[in-house]
């Protein structure tokens, strides 16, 4: 077996985020930058020489997945503002969520404040905790992907992100932040340990000394498009992750926002001590990559219901992406090769579509060699493919081992079909 080691990432600038997204359409870009990098590329950077199954890192890593929601204020339904009102000090920041709570639920945040000069050696930096999982969007642009570890170094703490936002705020007028967040809500024996209470805290300095604090001044809503998997079963047993359950043919106008819900301070019970998260944040590549194959697919016409293979170029971590035209109502299933074995199920996509033309990409992230799409009779696709996703670090070398895995001050990922996580709590 050959073991990757792989040192601290680059410190680079994070890249601008491009585009805007629509209800049911793929998010605009997102991750840190490498210009000029070929497929081959991306995938050294992230697959172990020889398709080792096992990585060691030689400091604290950890991973989970969120993903794509493809539903922001990039082509915002007109609807109440929040409050444009700012905090006087970081103290004012408050845990907070919807009204009604649910394990397995997603829900969105959002807060429009107006922000004044920044001048160019100003930095937006902000600190944002959740229990579960969160992405971040501003001005219609994505700026964290995937935010939020599994909670934190023990039962009682919980890790915060801390994240440089200044490229995507603009000047002298209105904001918008946008938080999509999933509340799992079930401790689980792969690395995540409930707090009991569904939340996000974000809080944020201003060049003027002003700042931007989550609090009953945000709006929310529970999330329109995405549906509560344990309604239908679909909880992975083998992650804490859930299966992405997304409806692209919902009014949203049906789910009106409201007034977020304050739940308590920064450091309060049951969240507990905030500790700066010990990792890097996760790397996804700037553009949707081709399977080995997507070009055979192109322009296909199914006379019939077919489910379509797809092969990946080696065995990695990624969210799959469609574009395709269909009928509404329609069901289409993504998953790996990967989905099922002895230990239980991990994730899977299952989407309803909208009429016509339209395009996805999934919150969740998998692993496989392989990925199926389960795809309707009458389906025209456009392209199959897939973003990839790893930790954002640089191979420094390798060794050979006979050990099943490694594990490095109590970090570990046992094989890439795995968690990706720390297992301090295991």
């Amino acid at each position: 077996m050959i073991i990757q080691l792989r040192g601290t990432k680059r410190p680079r600038k994070i890249a601008p985020q491009y585009g805007t997204k629509r209800p049911g359409e793929i998010a605009p870009q997102h991750g840190t930058k490498r210009p000029g990098k070929r497929v081959a590329d991306h995938i050294r950077d992230i697959v172990p020489k020889g398709m080792a199954l096992c990585l060691i890192f030689i400091f604290s890593f950890q991973l989970t997945a969120c993903g794509n929601l493809n539903n922001s204020n990039g082509n915002r339904t007109d609807h109440e503002k929040s409050s444009l009102e700012l905090a006087t000090t970081k103290d004012s920041a408050r845990w907070i969520w919807t009204a009604q709570e649910e394990n397995n639920s997603w829900v969105e945040l959002e807060k429009t404040f107006s922000c004044g000069d920044i001048p160019d050696q100003a930095k937006l930096v902000a600190e944002i905790a959740t229990d579960s999982k969160y992405r971040l969007t501003i001005n219609g642009k994505v700026a964290v992907f995937e935010g939020g570890l599994k909670r934190g170094r023990d039962l009682n703490s919980t890790y915060y992100d801390r994240v440089d936002l200044t490229d995507y705020f603009i000047p002298n007028q209105e904001n918008i932040i946008l938080i999509e967040a999933v509340y799992w809500g079930e401790s689980v024996a792969n690395g995540y340990h409930t707090s009991g209470s569904a939340g996000v805290i974000f809080r944020m300095e201003l060049p003027d000394g002003q700042w931007v604090c989550s609090d009953d001044s945000w709006i929310a809503r529970v999330h329109p498009y995405m549906e509560c998997p344990g309604d239908t079963g679909g909880v992975a047993n083998r992650y804490p992750e859930i299966d992405v359950l997304y409806n692209a043919n919902i009014d949203e106008k049906n789910f009106p926002w409201g007034e977020a819900v304050e739940k308590g301070a920064w450091g309060e019970e049951p969240w507990g001590e905030m500790i700066e998260r010990p990792l890097p944040m996760f790397y996804w590549s700037e553009d949707i990559l081709d399977y080995v194959d997507s070009a055979k697919y192109a322009g296909k016409v199914l006379s019939q219901d077919e489910t379509i293979e797809v092969s990946l170029p080696a065995n990695v971590q990624f969210v799959p992406y469609f574009q395709l035209k269909t009928a509404e109502g329609q069901k289409i299933r993504v998953y790996s090769d990967d989905y099922e074995d002895h230990n239980g199920n991990s994730v899977q996509l299952i989407y309803t579509t909208k009429e016509g033309e339209q395009e996805f990409e999934s919150p969740g992230w998998m692993n496989g060699d392989k990925v199926y799409y389960e795809l309707p009779a009458g389906t025209e696709i456009t392209r199959l493919g897939y973003r990839l996703t790893g930790y954002d670090v640089k191979r420094v070398g390798s060794f050979e081992t006979d050990l099943k895995y490694a594990v490095e001050d109590g970090v570990a990922d046992d094989c890439g079909q795995h968690e990706r996580h720390l297992y301090g709590l295991s």
